[in-house]
């Protein structure tokens, strides 16, 4: 059952504590959006985070999580964070624990304050309306069904309390893979420092050819630097697209790497119809900071001539979720759909075609 209400609970507590509230976490997102209420009427009374002495900083009052115990419980405390690697119950328990009342997430924060801003968006838009039915309508098997309503709620309520558990293990790839009786030959799109190939090894997987593509030069020197047993590899400092082209990219060195118009770096692009594989690739794993349409795009006649495994990251783009899917059903190669949570907050929802 999909939740679709956003209480004004957070304004209300607000409203009986003169508008006073902390932050927990001091990260990027929380930094971004305090410089928002120096312009608002809200008050920052102070940011725990349990990684910061207590201190001041820049006129911002840390507390660290140990020193919280001194803090008024009944001002609402916001978890302002938004990444992958963050466990929202986990940090709501601790809170608890220390006597906080009332705990909300960042996007409970952002669903009743519609003029604060994320610097990332990711699959957080305040306005955008997931076609249910639609999406549902190319899965058969429960547990895709039962993540799909879990995404949908937590992504349209914020709430803590409907954020689902993700699969870290990717209990449901490993399945799918174990049905496959050849050994691999993996494209890895946004390979990083090959993470993905670990993955496999480490699930026991023989891999036959290793195909890495991965534009950020930082993480290329490195993917370079890996070494590859018993595997034949092709690694590419390029990028994946739906055209050979070169196109402005931010070379962080890390997993957040990808085009974008602020920089003036520039990387490489190629569609995938147009490069020459060693071996016939049998299962393509796309985590591409929302390229990953893109890259399809370009891959139509790999994709039609190999019918391989794919492995999709769909949460860049809130769209993403129903446009993949259409778009590998337009192939006509009669794949089935699988999708599994694999990191917290819905980061990482993965979509499997098999």
């Amino acid at each position: 059952m999909i939740i679709c209400i956003v209480n004004n609970l957070l304004k209300n507590t607000l409203e009986n504590n003169q508008n006073q509230l902390y932050f927990y976490g001091y990260g990027s997102t929380s930094k971004h959006i305090i410089n928002q209420i120096k312009n608002s009427n809200l008050y920052l009374t102070g940011v725990i985070d349990k990684n910061y002495k207590s201190e001041n900083k820049k006129g911002i009052r840390i507390i660290n999580l140990k020193d919280a115990n001194v803090l008024k419980k009944e001002y609402p405390i916001i978890i302002s964070l938004h990444n992958h690697y963050v466990d929202l119950e986990e940090i709501q328990k601790d809170l608890l624990e220390l006597g906080f009342e009332s705990i909300f997430s960042i996007y409970e924060f952002l669903n009743q304050f519609p003029n604060f801003q994320l610097e990332n968006n990711y699959w957080y838009l305040k306005d955008y309306k997931y076609d249910v039915k639609f999406i549902s309508s190319f899965f058969k098997d429960l547990e895709s069904l039962n993540n799909i309503d879990k995404i949908v709620n937590f992504r349209t309520t914020g709430i803590i309390d409907a954020a689902p558990k993700p699969n870290l293990e990717k209990v449901s790839l490993i399945n799918i893979i174990n049905s496959f009786d050849n050994k691999l030959n993996v494209l890895d799109g946004g390979a990083f420092r090959g993470e993905f190939l670990n993955f496999l090894l480490n699930s026991g997987f023989k891999v036959n050819q290793y195909t890495a593509f991965e534009p950020d030069i930082k993480n290329f020197k490195l993917l370079e630097e890996t070494e590859f047993k018993n595997i034949s590899t092709q690694l590419i400092n390029k990028g994946i697209f739906n055209e050979n082209i070169d196109l402005k990219f931010d070379n962080l060195g890390n997993t957040s790497s990808k085009r974008s118009d602020d920089t003036e770096a520039v990387a490489s692009f190629i569609k995938l119809d147009t490069f020459n594989f060693k071996a016939k690739t049998n299962l393509i794993k796309l985590d591409i900071e929302g390229d990953e349409l893109h890259a399809l795009e370009g891959a139509k006649k790999l994709i039609k001539k190999n019918k391989p495994i794919l492995v999709i990251s769909t949460y860049h783009k809130p769209e993403h979720l129903s446009d993949i899917l259409f778009f590998i059903d337009s192939l006509k190669l009669n794949y089935k759909f699988k999708l599994e949570i694999t990191e917290f907050s819905t980061f990482g929802v993965d979509l499997y075609c098999y």
